[in-house]
This record gives C-alpha cells, sequence and structure tokens, in this order.
C-alpha cells in the first residue's frame, strides 16, 4: 500500500511539473473579430516565437503592445519590422524618440477609439507583460466578450 502510494505521489508531482512548464510557455491565442480585425493575444511572448509569428502573419499587423514589453524586444536585438503596419504602444508617459507609425495611448478607451481601429482588416496582435499589461488585456477580452453579446 506504502508503495502505491509512493508511486501515486511521483506521478502527481512529474504532472504537476509538466503543467508548471507548460504555463511557463505561453502561446499566442485567438480571440475572434474586432472591427474586422482578426484579434490575437500573448502573455509574455518569448522572443523568438513572437518574431517568427510577426514574419508569418499574411497581413500587415497592428500590434498593440505595453512600453516594457515593447522595450524588451527591441533591446534584444536590431530589429525591423516589416510586417508591423502600426504600433500601438499603452502607457502612461508619452515618449517622441519613436517616429511614424507608433502611438502612445494611455488607455485602452484611448486606443479603442483612434481612427486606425475604427474599421480595418487583418491581424490586431496584443502581446503584453507585467500587471499593467494583463490588467489591460483582461479589460480588452472583456469588451470583446460583451460586444458579441450586443
Amino acid at each position: 500500500m506504502e508503495k502505491k502510494t509512493k508511486l501515486e505521489g511521483d506521478i502527481l508531482l512529474t504532472a504537476r511539473r509538466n503543467s508548471l512548464r507548460e504555463a511557463a510557455s505561453s502561446q499566442i491565442q485567438a480571440r475572434g473579430k474586432f472591427r474586422g480585425f482578426d484579434v490575437f493575444t500573448w502573455i509574455d511572448a518569448p522572443l523568438d516565437s513572437f518574431l517568427a509569428t510577426l514574419n508569418s502573419m499574411p497581413f500587415p499587423i497592428v500590434w498593440v503592445t505595453t512600453s516594457a514589453y515593447f522595450d524588451w524586444v527591441t533591446q534584444q536585438a536590431s530589429i525591423e519590422f516589416n510586417n508591423v503596419s502600426m504600433v500601438f504602444i499603452l502607457d502612461d508617459e508619452k515618449r517622441n524618440e519613436l517616429q511614424g507609425e507608433v502611438v502612445y495611448c494611455d488607455s485602452l478607451q484611448q486606443l479603442l477609439a483612434h481612427p486606425a481601429l475604427i474599421q480595418g482588416r487583418g491581424p490586431l496582435l496584443f502581446s503584453v507583460t507585467g500587471s499593467r499589461g494583463v490588467h489591460t488585456l483582461n479589460e480588452f477580452t472583456f469588451i470583446l466578450k460583451a460586444m458579441r453579446t450586443v
């Protein structure tokens, strides 16, 4: 009986370790449509997987991210975002060092009111990190669910 209990305990420990390992490696999630965009979300996306995803999308991407994740991605390597048509950075601070198709928004409401997101086509990719990013992603997911029930 004691041997069986030890074996079951080992099986449970192994299953728990595997679950934690899988949870640590996040994956992109499809969230449906939003104003014509195909919405995808990704929390703490690994750099290699994230860049491969950006390059594999068939249409130019509208990328929504937090400044923490954007800074981390751009500091890892010299990266050109050839398949990204516009970047929205959700942050409380405004920075002017980036020119071109980068828009800073201090709230999700400001982001969703931007003319480029009123009606679109192609992928809309939310990639976030940290508690602010997760909070914003949860808020956006709630809005998507509310739009489907209306």
